[in-house]
C-alpha cells in the first residue's frame, strides 16, 4: 500500500540543496522587486539565440516569469517529498526502495537548483539591462544552465535505472 505521508529521510546534502533553492527564488524576487519601479514601462522581453530581442512587452510581464519560476519552484519542492509517486525506472524491492526514491527525490532537488537559477539568470539579466537600457542578452549563460540541467537528468537517471 502506498503511503501519502512525506518522505522525510533527507541527508544533509538535500536539505542544503533545499536551502540553495529557496535562497535562489528569494534573491530573485528581491532584486525585481527592488528596483521594479525604476524599471521602463517598455523593456526586451523576449530573445533570439542569438541574445537579440525579438518582442518588446510591459515591464509587467517580469512579474510573469517570477510568478512561472515560483509555482515550478513549489511543485518540484512538493514533488520532491514525496518520491513513492515518482516513476522509477527500475523495479523497487525491499533492499533498493529506500536507496531508489532518495535517488528520485535528490535528482528532483537538483533539477529544482538549476530550475531557479535558470529563472533567477532570466528575471536578473532582463531587470539589470532594463535598468541600463542594455537591449542584448548573453544566451551562454542560459545554454550552459540547459546542459547542467540535462547532465543532472542523465546522471541520476542512470543511477535510478541500475538494479
Amino acid at each position: 500500500m502506498i503511503s501519502f505521508r512525506p518522505y522525510t529521510k533527507l541527508k544533509t546534502f538535500d536539505w542544503l540543496l533545499e536551502a540553495i533553492s529557496l535562497i535562489i527564488i528569494t534573491l530573485s524576487w528581491l532584486y525585481l522587486l527592488l528596483n521594479f519601479v525604476d524599471i521602463p514601462e517598455t523593456i526586451p522581453v523576449h530573445f533570439n539565440l542569438y541574445g537579440e530581442p525579438d518582442r518588446f512587452g510591459d515591464k509587467s510581464e517580469l512579474l510573469t516569469v517570477q510568478y512561472v519560476g515560483t509555482a515550478l519552484y513549489v511543485l518540484l519542492l512538493v514533488l520532491g517529498f514525496f518520491p513513492q509517486f515518482h516513476n522509477i525506472p527500475a523495479t523497487l524491492s525491499v533492499v533498493n526502495t529506500d536507496e531508489k526514491r532518495m535517488y528520485s527525490a535528490r535528482m528532483l532537488r537538483s533539477i529544482k537548483v538549476i530550475i531557479t537559477l535558470i529563472f533567477l539568470v532570466l528575471s536578473a539579466t532582463s531587470v539589470y539591462n532594463a535598468l541600463n537600457g542594455l537591449q542584448n542578452q548573453n544566451p551562454w549563460l542560459l545554454f550552459s544552465l540547459i546542459g547542467l540541467l540535462t547532465a543532472v537528468i542523465i546522471y541520476y537517471w542512470t543511477k535510478l535505472a541500475k538494479k
